[in-house]
Order: structure tokens, then C-alpha cells, then sequence
């Protein structure tokens, strides 16, 4: 989404009036509102009709003035405290939630895991982990789905940043990528490496959505490769206040989650955690 002429202005002055002393904030309310009162007065107690539209254009420049100054002040009074607790309830509970409707209803849709848990909590702090584990009940209902071995992602929200991520041991034997931050520039990069082919679908989709992927390995004995994954965008505005976006953004991190390991498990990088039954 891009930003108009009109919002970007009124951003503007919500940030010039943010950091206006607070005297200053106060003489510009009685100001404007005084002079919204006598612009309304003259508007409608003037006989004289030039007088009349000049009150009347007057207003129509004072009333969004004092919406823009009034939006302000709550946001002068609206403390960090608030947004820590926005943030904590999208992860703890938004993001949960979705994992956890995720990870039921495999006849229907199916998910490569049957289990989570919120293995690390925020504390105040923008990030958790979640724990995910396949179940043998999941085995017993799809018995032709391979299962992943259990995993820890981590969301990060730090209000304009989004970000998913996950540590993974691959099972691979051969030279190792560079390391690499992979976006719409240099995507083509993935699809020259075998290891990084059998995550181009996830690393493809996550590009296209505007997402930056990182991807880091490094040796962890022989023929295993630790691969840390991260999944970023950097947001134009913040989602906080929108429920609509909340839920997209807990939607594409679990389904990002799912892509992923069902990728990793198909390209044989992933050991499954138990062998389908034959």
C-alpha cells in the first residue's frame, strides 16, 4: 500500500505537534478552538454574506486542525506500557491461536505438525517462541504424511517489523551456499544452489509477499548443516490498531511455517520423525 500526499501530511503534523512543548500544545488547543466557536458564531449570526463564507472556510480549515491536534494529545498519553500490551496479546494470543487451529483438522487440512505450545513468552520484550511438534495421533488419521521432527520458531512484532524465524538441523553432505539476504533482486541466487533449491518454493512465496529471507548455514558434523532461517518485512505503518491486518499477519506466519517443512520434508533435507506406514 503507498502512502498519499495526504496521509504523509498528516502524519506530519501529528509528528511536529508529538514533539511541541506541552504549553505550546495547550495554547494551540485554546486557539483553535476559540477560533473554531467565533468562525461557527459569525457563520451563522453575520448578516453580511461575504462575512458568512469567509467564517464558513474558516472552519473548514480549524475543524480537522483540532481532530489532527486532539489525535495528537492521545497520542502524547498513550504510554509504551499500552503498546507492549498490544504486542503481547497479538503473539501470546493471535498468534497462538492460529498455530493452534493450524494444527487440527488434518482430514481437511493438513499441517506438518498436530501440536504447539508457547515455549517462550515475551516478557515485554517483541518476540516468542513456539514449539511444534507432530503427534502419533496425527500418524493414525494420514498415515501417508511424512512428520517432522519437533521444532521451535520464533515471531518477532516490533511495530513496523515482522518477522518469522527458526533454527533447523538439514541433513545434507555436500558444499554449503554463501550466506545470503535473498529479496526481489536476488532471488534468481536460490535456484542455483541445489540446498537452497529445496527451499525455493518457501523462499520464492516469501519474496513475493515482500518479505526479505535470510539464510545462514553452518557445518554441525558430518552430514548435518545447522540453517538458521529468517523471514523479515519491514511494514510501512503499524498493524496494531487493525484487526483485519493482525490476523493476516498470524495467518502468513503459520502458513509460511507449514510451507516450510513440508518443502524441507519433500526435499529429503528434513528427517522425518518417524517413517509413514507402509
Amino acid at each position: 500500500m503507498s502512502d498519499s500526499p495526504a496521509s504523509t501530511s498528516t502524519s506530519g503534523l501529528h509528528e511536529v505537534i508529538l514533539t511541541l512543548p506541552r504549553p505550546v500544545v495547550i495554547g494551540l488547543v485554546v486557539l483553535l478552538v476559540t477560533g473554531a466557536i467565533g468562525a461557527a458564531w459569525m457563520a451563522t449570526n453575520s448578516t453580511t454574506q461575504s462575512l458568512q463564507e469567509v467564517a464558513k472556510s474558516v472552519l473548514l480549515v480549524l475543524l480537522p486542525m483540532l481532530v489532527i491536534v486532539a489525535a495528537a494529545i492521545g497520542i502524547r498519553r498513550t504510554s509504551t506500557r499500552q503498546v507492549d500490551q498490544l504486542v503481547t496479546a497479538f503473539l501470546e494470543q493471535t498468534v497462538l491461536q492460529r498455530f493452534e487451529l493450524a494444527c487440527t483438522h488434518h482430514e481437511a487440512h493438513p499441517y506438518p505438525f498436530s501440536e504447539v505450545v508457547l515455549a517462550r513468552r515475551t516478557f515485554g520484550r517483541s518476540y516468542a517462541d513456539f514449539r511444534l511438534s507432530a503427534l502419533c495421533q496425527r500418524c493414525q488419521q494420514r498415515p501417508e504424511l511424512p512428520l517432522p521432527p519437533a521444532a521451535t520458531v520464533w515471531v518477532k512484532m516490533n511495530v513496523i517489523n515482522f518477522e518469522v524465524g527458526t533454527t533447523l538441523q538439514l541433513t545434507w553432505r555436500g558444499a554449503l551456499p554463501p550466506n545470503a539476504l535473498y529479496d526481489r533482486q536476488t532471488i534468481a541466487a536460490v535456484f542455483e544452489h541445489p540446498l537452497l533449491r529445496g527451499l525455493s518454493m518457501t523462499i520464492q512465496g516469501s519474496v513475493e509477499e515482500d518479505y526479505k529471507v535470510r539464510v545462514l548455514f553452518e557445518p554441525d558434523g558430518e552430514g548435518h548443516v545447522q540453517a538458521h532461517l529468517s523471514f523479515r518485512q519491514k511494514l510501512r505503518d503499524h498493524f496494531l490498531g487493525s484487526p483485519f491486518l493482525k490476523r493476516y499477519y498470524a495467518e502468513d506466519a503459520v502458513i509460511l511455517v507449514g510451507v516450510l517443512f513440508r518443502e524441507l520434508l519433500k526435499a529429503g533435507l528434513l528427517p522425518p520423525a518417524r517413517a509413514a506406514d507402509d
